[in-house]
């Protein structure tokens, strides 16, 4: 069953921009979740979202379950992402991927974009200050 894109989200999208994409509700997108698990996994999008039972999915899978699940995706919603009317199957893998901390953990830093470092003041009014005399430098006389 290929993977079927809403209208608007280009299925080529890179990889590293799927991170700024993140939704109005604050959460990245589900796409965007499975596609960055496939590829650190070297799989496809359409290999985790379909319904093979080998590990070399079903660990994947149930990490995707996990970390949508932190960003505040609820289960009927990841079941209704991949297809399936019950979500007991997807609260099971996700508690098999607590089991798996150190995958579990770096999914989760793959997911979460970089922090943004505010800048000081003193940096902030160099700058303005900077900005202002250049203005007044090109101003003509």
């Amino acid at each position: 069953m290929p993977m079927v894109y809403p209208p608007g989200i280009d299925p080529n999208l890179r990889f590293e921009g799927d991170i700024e994409r993140i939704k109005p509700q604050g959460r990245l997108s589900m796409f965007a979740i499975v596609r960055l698990v496939a590829k650190h996994y070297g799989l496809t999008s359409e290999a985790i979202i379909g319904r093979s039972r080998k590990r070399a999915v079903t660990k994947p899978r149930a990490l995707v379950v996990a970390v949508a699940n932190h960003w505040g995706y609820s289960y009927p919603e990841i079941a209704m992402h991949f297809g399936r009317l019950g979500h007991s199957t997807f609260t099971g893998a996700a508690h098999r991927a607590q089991t798996w901390p150190d995958e579990l953990d770096a999914m989760m830093r793959l997911t979460t974009p970089p922090p943004v470092v505010p800048q000081s003041a003193y940096e902030m009014r160099g700058r303005q200050a900077i900005e202002f005399y250049t203005r007044r430098l090109e101003a003509p006389a």
